[in-house]
């Protein structure tokens, strides 16, 4: 799989931002080297996310509306707890093989 970022958490385990191959680019070209903390080149503040209990067409109409391959899955009853990771793909997946299950039980 090809991600385009990576959810970052702080010393207690809560979601805390998000690192994107954009701030790792951005801090190259700003001079920092590999050596640099995450904690300096990541998106401080608590990413766009979804909820286990969301339906996908919900999780994927926010997705495309703000243009995110992925976002977080936190807990709703602990908001910085992270569950998972949800691609579109894992999305569009999930679509292409209920179709296919249609499709077979109508044969």
């Amino acid at each position: 799989r090809s991600y385009q970022g990576f959810p970052c958490l702080d010393e207690g385990g809560k979601l805390c931002g998000i690192v994107t191959h954009a701030d790792v680019k951005r801090a190259l070209k700003s001079g920092m080297g590999s050596d640099t903390r995450l904690s300096e080149v990541m998106t401080v503040g608590m990413p766009d996310t979804a909820y286990q209990d969301e339906s996908l067409q919900d999780v994927l109409g926010r997705m495309v509306e703000k243009d995110y391959g992925h976002v977080p899955v936190v807990s709703r009853d602990e908001p910085g707890r992270l569950i998972g990771l949800i691609t579109r793909k894992d999305i569009i997946n999930v679509h292409r093989i209920r179709v296919e299950e249609k499709e077979e039980r109508w044969k």
